[in-house]
């Protein structure tokens, strides 16, 4: 019994001086290694979904972008279409007068107030037609301007989505790399 004390405090010896040596052992290294290269690939694959986020972010507000501007188009397209219908019923009704009808309008005039009077409605009623034409231009630039931005935003959608399309590729990529 006095022969295995000793030999049971070399054991433990051996046991605890073996105990730093398992610590740098290959098994303990390459367990580091890959604990290392799983934060790594966390910190890689937080990083994509973030961008991945940012993209996606980016791809509503261009698509709300869009919405809004042909909202605005369909506006503007009905401002020209009441505009264009006022003319329209404003070149009917000169058609009809024709040029003897605004000349009559004038010379039945008894008075020459009355024949001021009858002018400067003449005028105004110009004046609104030339208003009613500048604003039927105003509105088709409107709209073609808008058409222009929506042309841009639905490009910019576009290559946004191929954005997203990479950079969901490459999360699955790394997701199958590990």
């Amino acid at each position: 019994v006095r022969a295995s004390r000793p030999v049971a405090g070399v054991l433990i010896a051996l046991v605890l001086l073996a105990t730093p040596v398992l610590a740098g052992s290959p098994t303990k290294k390459r367990l580091q290694q890959a604990e290392a290269r799983l934060n790594d690939v966390r910190a890689e694959l937080t990083a994509a979904a973030g961008e991945l986020q940012t993209a996606y972010d980016r791809f509503q507000a261009i698509s709300a972008s869009i919405q809004e501007t042909e909202l605005g188009m369909a506006r503007t397209e009905k401002r020209i279409t009441r505009i264009s219908d006022a003319l329209a019923a404003r070149a009917r009704m000169a058609y009809e007068l024709g040029a003897a009808g605004t000349l009559h309008i004038l010379l039945s005039s008894v008075s020459i107030a009355e024949f001021t009077h009858r002018a400067e409605l003449l005028g105004a009623v110009q004046e609104n037609d030339t208003t009613l034409v500048a604003r039927a231009e105003v509105n088709r630039e409107l709209l073609e301007r808008d058409r222009a931005r929506l042309r841009d935003l639905r490009v910019e959608q576009r290559l946004t989505i191929e954005e997203l399309e990479r950079r969901q590729a490459a999360i699955e990529d790394r997701f199958d790399e590990v």
